[in-house]
């Protein structure tokens, strides 16, 4: 139910809307050609960013390094979040049966 708005209005965009700048009936030949010239530009590879490959990302040190701040930074979030979990099981303030499920431990996250 909450994909179906979205999944209509993807369609009627989809009959709406034009094929490109030349077939927009909206804009005028100048508007098009201007449209057109910043497509062409914004598309145009240019030398600095010419080098940048997949592969080159991978032999990249600072890849591997951020990878690693992030995995550390999510292993703490979880890390004291069980502890909290256990630590509030502990003291006796489970109040009701109620409270339980959101103290569970859940080894797949």
């Amino acid at each position: 139910m909450q994909g179906l708005p979205a999944s209509v209005l993807g369609v009627i965009a989809f009959f709406y809307l034009d094929d490109g700048p030349q077939q927009a009936k909206w804009l005028t030949d100048s508007e098009k050609a201007v449209v057109l010239d910043d497509i062409r530009k914004s598309s145009s590879v240019s030398a600095k960013h010419a080098e940048h490959t997949f592969g080159r990302t991978l032999a990249n040190f600072r890849v591997y390094v951020m990878g690693f701040v992030w995995f550390t930074q999510i292993a703490g979030v979880f890390a004291i979040g069980f502890l909290a979990a256990d630590a509030h099981q502990e003291r006796g303030r489970v109040e009701s049966a109620a409270d339980r499920p959101r103290i569970r431990r859940f080894p797949i996250s």
